[in-house]
């Protein structure tokens, strides 16, 4: 049998708690050993909740005892790069949280860290693993929507601000709002699901109008401080050109007056169609195409994952560490969509539309 790997937590927040550690209590071959949390209170609970023993306030003292082969970084964005770096530079091997970093430079100076050191760094940006997505990026490679030209990424919800007035709301914590936390979710996946296509220019707008009102606050998060900052964007608006003539539509809140949703609209020379992502039932994929007697819709239901999507990425990160394969979502990815988000937050920023390449 392969000898366990000895995994560090750092940051133990929403998602280490619902996701990390319940998923590596149950996996083979990898094993918490080791937690992270400023919150005294909180990494006692944590420890003792899933049987830790090695507890930390500090991520420098975690490294510098060593005796561990990967650390998963889940802490407020601003931190990941200091993190991520300080432990790849220490021997271990890395799976960020998203958005890898806070801005492109930050993300290519990771990336650059890993290759120095010969570790693996990957991203947690889930939606790769779900099965409707692989089932539409299927239908494009085999051609059945003939050339893509337009596209419409789209992941909306009425209240869903997290931790309202915590570090998801404060920009010099989180980097930004709506496009750092679930944009880059949609986004990812739609680049994804058509093979990478090369984005040359950006126009974008973000608004803020309903999470400075205090309107639009959800459950997720585990901080809360209603009297806190919130100097973020809620909703962000933008298009994207590409080299090839495609040209992607992205819009993404995390509050609006609007039906709420995710997933995408492809359209193409021979066919289109729209995929509707539901996260705990059948998702859907609408196909749109000719028939004898004129146009024709078909609808295909797509499957729940096992295991849960959720863990695609994690599981793809230790098969990495332990085969040599690609990670799910390989350092590069995460580079190219900082940068993209780069742009988006200057095109925002100045009214105008933002080259690149």
């Amino acid at each position: 049998m392969a000898q366990e790997l000895r995994i560090g937590v750092v940051g133990l927040g929403f998602c280490a708690q619902r996701m990390y550690l319940p998923s590596l209590a149950q996996m083979e071959g990898a094993r918490a050993v080791a937690l992270v949390d400023t919150n005294a209170e909180r990494l006692r609970e944590c420890a003792e909740g899933f049987g830790i023993e090695r507890r930390y306030t500090d991520y420098r003292a975690m490294l510098a005892d060593g005796e561990l082969d990967a650390v998963i970084v889940v802490t407020p964005n601003a931190f990941h790069a200091p993190v991520t770096i300080a432990a790849l530079e220490a021997g271990c091997h890395v799976l960020v949280e998203k958005p890898m970093a806070t801005t492109g430079d930050e993300s290519q100076r990771m990336a650059d860290a890993a290759e120095a050191h010969g570790r693996v760094l990957s991203v947690n940006l889930p939606r790769r693993a779900r099965a409707v997505y692989a089932a539409a990026q299927r239908l494009i490679r085999d051609g059945e929507l003939g050339e893509v030209y337009q596209a419409v990424a789209r992941i909306v919800r009425r209240s869903g601000i997290p931790g309202y007035g915590s570090w998801f709301t404060t920009a010099a914590l989180s980097g930004g709002g709506a496009l750092l936390d679930t944009g880059v979710h949609i986004l990812d996946v739609l680049l994804w699901t058509l093979d990478e296509p090369e984005v040359v220019a950006v126009s974008a707008v973000t608004t803020d109008r309903l999470g400075r009102a205090g309107r639009g606050q959800g459950p997720w998060g585990v901080d809360h401080n209603q009297g806190g900052t919130f100097d973020v964007e809620d909703g962000v608006f933008a298009l994207l050109r590409c080299a090839n003539g495609l040209s992607i539509t992205l819009d993404v809140t995390w509050a609006a007056y609007a039906t709420q949703g995710q997933g995408l609209q492809l359209r193409g020379t021979r066919g289109g169609l729209t995929l509707t992502e539901r996260p705990r039932e059948p998702s859907t994929l609408e196909i749109y195409t000719d028939g004898p007697d004129g146009l024709v819709a078909l609808t295909r239901e797509v499957p729940l994952e096992t295991p849960p999507a959720s863990e695609g990425p994690l599981r793809g990160f230790l098969d990495a560490i332990r085969h040599g394969t690609p990670p799910l979502v390989p350092a590069t990815a995460g580079v190219r969509l900082a940068r993209l988000c780069d742009a988006i937050y200057e095109s925002a920023r100045s009214g105008r539309e933002v080259r690149l390449g």
